[in-house]
Order: C-alpha cells, then structure tokens, then sequence
C-alpha cells in the first residue's frame, strides 16, 4: 500500500513538473501572457467569486481557457474567445481544474490548478512565489471562528500543527515545490494544491534548465521504483536439488598364473 501511494504521489509530480516545463518553454516567445488570479489563491469556496487576467505584451490577442473535468479545452462559459480577463460568479466545484492563457497561435501561458470546495477548509496560499520569498499558507474555515487548530500537510506527510492556523515558510526555495493541504479539527481537510517555486529574475534569463533537471530526476526515480517493483512481482524459481553424484566403483582385473608343481 505505501509503494503504490508514493508511485501515486510520484506521478502527480511528475505530471505536475511537465506541465511547468512545457509551460516555461511556451513562456519563452516574445509577447507571451502571464495569468493572474484575484483574490491570490488557488483554492475557492462555493459561491465565491474569481477574477482571471491575461497579462500580455504585443498585440496578440490572448483569451482564457481551461479544462474541467477531463473534458476538451473550452474558453470560460460565455466569454468572448479573445477576451483576456472574465469573472466567475458564482463559483461551483465544477468550477475546478486547470486555467491559462493561450492566443491564436497556440502559444500558452502559465498554467494554473484551481479548486473549487463544497467543503468547510480550503488552504489559502500565493498563486506565484519566487525564490527567498517568505510564503504565509492559511487554513482557512468556512466560517471563521477564531483561533483555529490546524495541521499542515505536504506531499501527504505531516509538517507540524498550528495554533492559529497560519504557517510561514522563509526563504522559499525549489525544495519547498510540492503539494500543500490542511486539515482543522472539527472542520474537516482542505483540498490539494500544488506550490510552485519560481527562480529569480537573473534564473528566469538564464533559462529553464532547472525544471528540466528535475523533471530528468523524477524520470529516474520513476524508472528505479518500477524497475524495483517489477523484480519483487517476478516468481521465484526454486531451485533444483541434485545429489552429489558418488564416483562409480571401477572394477580391478588381475591375471592369475597356476604353475603346476613337479614332485
């Protein structure tokens, strides 16, 4: 069971690190769009409402798009396909899945996973965080009531529990990437949600080569947990028992000569 939650949870990064490699390299292209999010988080309750805005430069046309549910890429219900901002108002869990912005040559933006709860918790953290930013995550209640006893979670695996629902991560690096989420007593878990970590601005001229070498490691990884579960699933072959085999007894043959006695 703990093998298959962590190649679970493997895979979710990894699908996760190739988005932000494909991403990053669609980023490149002059003109390219940049979405934001209003409020600043990646977690909704129902009925509350979002804001998306294409930031872009040139004069390309970008729209919002998005995918729900595993159902093919649409533009956001009712809005204009070169419109570079909407609303959603209300929000409803069905709400939830993945935004960007994309132009009429395909060239996308950074892709963002939104979530919308029917639920009492939500976690509220940063869309965007850049190295050595101190990044503050919120479990937040539906209806407030104070001082709230909240354990935070990454990657599945318990970080620490809180007396007033607030933790802070200093300095944030690449190492803090992964998957966040909470969890109020009495209330109920928040869903998941993916922190991204983005380099500084000298990082962001130099490249992308940082997503693509972790992306290479996760690979890697994958191949040494399949390669490790394939040799425990393969059938022991017992072995054959032979008895040692004793040297055969060689028979001896002598000549015997008779001489007859002369009296």
């Amino acid at each position: 069971m703990k093998a298959t939650a962590f190649f679970r949870l493997l895979m979710k990064v990894l699908a996760v690190q190739l988005a932000q490699v494909q991403n990053s390299y669609c980023a490149q292209d002059n003109g390219a769009a940049f979405l934001r999010v209003l409020p600043n988080r990646l977690q909704f309750f129902e009925y509350e409402f979002i804001s998306f805005n294409c930031e872009f430069g040139g004069s390309a046309e970008w729209r919002v798009m998005r995918t729900l549910q595993e159902i093919t890429p649409t533009n956001i219900s009712n809005w204009e396909t070169s419109a570079g901002s909407g609303t959603i108002t209300p929000a409803f869990s069905l709400d939830s899945g993945e935004y960007w912005c994309e132009d009429g040559d395909g060239r996308r933006s950074n892709a963002l996973n939104i979530s919308v709860t029917a639920g009492s918790v939500i976690l509220e953290s940063p869309v965007h965080v850049t190295e050595g930013d101190h990044v503050t995550l919120k479990c937040q209640k539906k209806k407030d009531s104070g001082h709230l006893i909240a354990e935070f979670y990454k990657d599945g695996l318990r970080m620490k529990t809180i007396y007033e629902g607030n933790m802070t991560i200093f300095n944030v690096s690449a190492s803090d990437e992964g998957f966040y989420k909470c969890y109020i007593f009495g209330a109920g878990e928040s869903p998941e949600s993916w922190l991204a970590v983005r380099g500084s601005f000298e990082d962001a001229h130099a490249g992308h080569s940082p997503n693509l070498l972790t992306l290479l490691s996760l690979l890697t990884l994958l191949l040494l947990v399949l390669g490790v579960c394939r040799k425990h699933k393969e059938p022991k072959v017992p072995k054959a028992t032979t008895k040692p085999r004793l040297p055969e007894e060689s028979a001896v043959y002598s000549t015997v000569y008779y001489r007859k006695r002369v009296l």
